[in-house]
C-alpha cells in the first residue's frame, strides 16, 4: 500500500488560519449577552470593540511575540450575518429574539452555513491545511465535508466534555411535544456528531471522542452502559456500538487511552473539554472538565497518536470559544487558560510553521 504521506501534498502540510464567527446559540442567557453587548455600545456611545470574535483575540496574542514565521498564515475570516456574530451590529437588536433564534435552528440554518464552511475552504484554503477558529461545533461538519471529498478514509479526533449526538428537540422546548421517531432533523451544535455520521461523511470505527464528561460507567458483555448528564443513554450507546471511539474524562486524565489511527487525520477542539477547570472561556460550562496539565498531556498524546501513526493532519479547528467570559474573566481572582492552552495548542500541531 502507498504511503499515506506520498499522497499529500506539501501544502497541505502549510496552514492557513481562518475564523468563523458564528454564535447561533437560541438560549436566553446567549441571546441576553448579545443584546447586552449592544446596549453597552450605544451607552457608551463608542464604537464596538477591536476584538469582535475569537480569532481577533487569538491573532492578537499570537503577533507579539508571534509564534508563527509567515504572517500569512492568517488568512481571515469567512462572512456571517451580523445577528448570527457573538458581537452583532448595532441595528441587529430586533433580530435578537428566542423566536428567530429558534426559526434559524428548525430551519437547518447550521448545517446551511456548515455547507458554506465546506464551499469556503474549498474554493480559498485548499490545497493548504485548513485551521478554523471558530464559536459553534457544527461549523466542524462542514470542514469535514471538504476534507471527505479529498481522503475517503477520514479519521477524526474530538476533544468535546460532551458527545454531541444530542436528540433535537431538547434544543428547542417548543419541539419537545414530537416523539423520539418523530424528532425533526437539524443540525445544531450538540448533535452535529451524528449528523456528519449518519450522512456517512465519516465512519464510526474512525471517530475518537476525548474527555467527556458523561461518564462511560461500564461495558456489559453484551454492550455498553452509558450514563448521561443529558439523558443521551440511547444515542451515546447506537454510535459506541456502531465504533466510536469514546473516553471519559476520568480515562484521559489518567492516561488510559489509545489511538489508533488509519488514515490522514482531523483534530477538532471544543474549548469546554476544560470548563470550570482549566477553561472559563467557553460557550458552554455545565460540568467539570479537565485540568490544565490533563489537556496539555492529552494534547501531546494526540500529537503522538499521529506522529505513531505516519499519518498526516490534515485539518485542526479550536471551538467554543466565548468572546464575553473571555474578556470578563481577565479581572477575576482565579486563573483562565484558555489562551495559553489555544498557543500551547497550536505549537503541538503546527510544529512546522512556528518562528525559530
Amino acid at each position: 500500500m502507498t504511503p499515506i504521506d506520498s499522497r499529500v501534498c506539501k501544502k497541505t502540510r502549510e496552514s492557513k488560519i481562518f475564523g468563523v464567527p458564528f454564535d447561533p446559540a437560541n438560549s436566553p442567557e446567549r441571546l441576553n449577552l448579545k443584546r447586552a453587548y449592544i446596549t453597552h455600545v450605544m451607552n457608551a456611545h463608542q464604537p464596538s470593540q477591536v476584538f469582535l470574535d475569537p480569532y481577533d483575540i487569538i491573532r492578537a496574542d499570537l503577533r507579539e511575540p508571534p509564534l508563527f514565521s509567515s504572517e500569512t498564515i492568517w488568512f481571515g475570516k469567512m462572512p456571517v450575518d451580523s445577528w448570527l456574530m457573538p458581537r452583532p451590529n448595532l441595528n441587529d437588536l430586533s433580530s435578537l429574539t428566542l423566536f428567530h433564534a429558534d426559526s434559524f435552528l428548525g430551519s437547518n440554518g447550521c448545517w446551511k452555513y456548515a455547507l458554506k464552511v465546506a464551499q469556503f475552504v474549498e474554493e480559498n484554503v485548499f490545497p493548504h491545511r485548513p485551521v478554523m477558529i471558530g464559536i459553534d461545533h457544527s461549523l466542524t461538519g462542514g470542514l469535514l465535508l471538504a476534507l471527505s471529498k479529498k481522503y475517503s478514509n477520514l479519521n477524526v479526533v474530538v476533544l468535546d466534555a460532551h458527545f454531541d449526538v444530542m436528540k433535537c428537540n431538547r434544543l428547542i422546548p417548543s419541539l419537545n411535544h414530537h416523539k423520539p421517531d418523530e424528532d425533526p432533523l437539524f443540525c445544531h451544535c450538540g448533535n452535529f456528531l451524528s449528523f456528519v455520521l449518519e450522512k456517512n461523511i465519516i465512519q464510526p470505527q474512525n471517530l475518537w471522542v476525548l474527555g467527556v464528561a458523561e461518564e462511560v460507567l461500564a461495558k456489559s458483555e453484551d454492550g455498553h452502559e452509558t450514563k448521561s448528564l443529558f439523558n443521551n443513554e440511547e444515542e451515546m450507546r447506537k454510535w459506541i456500538d456502531k465504533g466510536v471511539h469514546l473516553f471519559s474524562k476520568q480515562m484521559v486524565s489518567s492516561q488510559s487511552i489509545r489511538i489508533d489511527l488509519s488514515g490522514p487525520t482531523y483534530v477538532s477542539i471544543d474549548m469546554d473539554v476544560g470548563s470550570l477547570s482549566s477553561v472559563f472561556s467557553a460557550r458552554f460550562m455545565n460540568c467539570y472538565g479537565l485540568t490544565l496539565r490533563a489537556f496539555l498531556d492529552l494534547l501531546a498524546c494526540v500529537r503522538r497518536s499521529i506522529e505513531n501513526a505516519k499519518v498526516p493532519l490534515v485539518g485542526l479547528d479550536i471551538m467554543e470559544v466565548d468572546i464575553h467570559f473571555h474578556e470578563a474573566v481577565e479581572a477575576m481572582p482565579f486563573r483562565d487558560y484558555t489562551r495559553y492552552i489555544i498557543r500551547n495548542a497550536l505549537k503541538v500541531f503546527l510544529q512546522d510553521e512556528l518562528k525559530s
